[in-house]
């Protein structure tokens, strides 16, 4: 967090720790330092959203869809109306994975609710993979198809 530097972070002609704390994020930005650090952390977002959306790709059953993000740590996916959503996220615990359902994000509690949300950015990309494969074996299991294999996972996948 940094605050642009103001005169109340002057205190009896000291400098307090949110002054700089504010001068050294300052400093590191015009060294590039800053600037090498965020293409790093684009890029490895970038590839773990990629190892994602081809994970999705392989393993989705039909029906299943996705975005593509230019950006931020969520994919998100909507499962067809076949799939029992009430018993998804359970089917999906069984196999070490979870998801945020979709309907947290609407005041009603009720919208979305066959939307997942899928972080990539807090997993290394072979968890990624399999937390995918995972949770569509739970999506077909919902679906009425035959009841795809419990796998043991890693941990969960928010």
């Amino acid at each position: 967090r940094v605050a642009i530097l103001e005169e109340s972070d002057w205190i009896g002609g000291q400098m307090t720790g949110a002054a700089v704390s504010t001068m050294a994020a300052v400093g590191r930005t015009r060294t590039g330092i800053y600037r090498e650090f965020t293409e790093r952390v684009r890029a490895r977002y970038a590839a773990r959203r990629d190892v994602m959306i081809r994970s999705l790709g392989e393993f989705a059953p039909p029906g299943v869809n996705r975005n593509t993000p230019s950006g931020g740590y969520y994919v998100w996916a909507r499962v067809p109306p076949s799939v029992d959503v009430l018993r998804l996220p359970a089917a999906a615990a069984r196999r070490g994975v979870s998801y945020l359902p979709g309907n947290a994000f609407f005041a009603d509690g009720v919208q979305g609710a066959s939307h997942m949300r899928l972080c990539f950015a807090a997993e290394p990309e072979d968890r990624i993979r399999e937390g995918i494969r995972c949770l569509m074996d739970a999506v077909r299991e919902c679906s009425g198809d035959v009841r795809a294999p419990e796998r043991e996972s890693v941990r969960p996948m928010i």
